[in-house]
This record gives structure tokens, sequence and C-alpha cells, in this order.
């Protein structure tokens, strides 16, 4: 019976020992979780305009860094007809972003002009964060 109780105290003992090293890497969880949170505010992009220029579909806007720590970004941009079709698409990166910071972004299509028709318009199809400083 002694030999129980100690079996209990003893991994009673080890389970407080857990009970720190839990708390500290709860508080660096959280630290992580923080960290991420920021890290996803992602970006807010604002497309000023989408046309047919002269060498195929243009877009113009400015993307604002959300987030709080300085980063680099890639946004892709569809360019679609009036019924919704698609009709072409472009990249185009954003470096070295401070938080709070706003860039102008431009982009044109691959699509030559003639193969479009007049009236285009854009969406932000999707903004990644490819680089940040902490």
């Amino acid at each position: 019976m002694a030999l129980m109780f100690a079996a209990v105290t003893a991994s009673g003992a080890a389970g407080c020992g857990v009970g720190k090293d839990v708390n500290s890497d709860e508080r660096g969880a959280a630290a992580a979780v923080e960290k991420g949170v920021a890290a996803a505010r992602g970006p807010k992009v604002t497309l000023t305009s989408c046309k047919v220029g002269e060498h195929g579909a243009e877009f113009t806007g400015h993307l604002r860094n959300m987030a709080t720590v300085k980063s680099d970004f890639n946004v892709a941009v569809v360019m679609r007809d009036r019924d919704g079709q698609r009709l072409d698409w472009a990249d185009t990166f954003a470096h070295d972003v401070e938080p709070g910071q706003t860039v102008p972004i431009d982009g044109l299509g691959l699509v030559a002009p003639g193969v479009l028709p007049d009236d285009i318009r854009c969406e932000v199809m999707d903004v990644d964060q490819i680089g940040s400083e902490v």
C-alpha cells in the first residue's frame, strides 16, 4: 500500500511539473496566435481602373498592408466579360510593403486586345502574402 501511495504522489508531482511547462507552452501558443492574427490581417486591394488598352486587358489600383509586419504580396486579378465569363487574368507584385502603407498596383493580361470585348470588368481573384519581416 505504501508503494502505491508513493507512486501516486510521484505522478502527482510530475503532473505539477508538466503543468508549468503547459503554461509556458500556452504563453508561446498565445504569442504565435497573436502573430498569426497579425499576419492574417490581409491586405486591402482596391481596383480603380479596368479596361482594354493597346496591349490587352489592363488594371490599376492600390494595395494597403493591413498586417503589422513588412510584407511582399502577389495579387491575382481576373478579367471577365459582361456575362461573367473569364477572359484573361494577370498577376502583379507589391514588394516590401510596410504596415499600414498603401502602394499602387497594375497589371496586363495576356490576351490580345482585338480578341477582347470592349466592356470588361476586373475582380481580385487571390492575394498571397509571399514574404514578411517580423
